[in-house]
């Protein structure tokens, strides 16, 4: 499964979305789940020449962020959600902003 993001700038995407695309960079590389970012300012060329971001570009103004699944659209105009990665991938996510620390060990500054 391919995950691409195509977002104007990549800070707008959210600490938690961001979290998200971390670990699945450091996943992919044991896994058949790959995923890409390319943001408009640095990756221009890219938006371009891929022909469904190029025609949403072109159909909608607000096109932007979107994410293909395989090449195909799965969200245009927002970021997906923590349910809609789930739904995708059949991998659970959770914000670890919001929960409570239960292990000591995750970092939150709780344990």
């Amino acid at each position: 499964m391919r995950l691409e993001l195509y977002e104007e700038k990549p800070e707008a995407a959210g600490a938690a979305l961001a979290q998200v695309f971390e670990a699945f960079s450091k996943e992919t590389e044991e896994s058949e789940l790959q995923t890409v970012r390319y943001n408009l300012a640095e990756d221009a060329d890219i938006f371009v020449h891929h022909p469904v971001v190029n025609q949403a570009m072109q159909k909608m103004e607000a096109a932007l962020p979107l994410m293909l699944v395989d090449g195909e659209i799965m969200t245009i105009g927002a970021y997906p959600d923590m349910e809609d990665l789930t739904e995708i991938t059949g991998l659970s996510f959770q914000d670890i902003r919001t929960r409570e620390c239960q292990c000591g060990n995750c970092n939150c500054g709780k344990g």
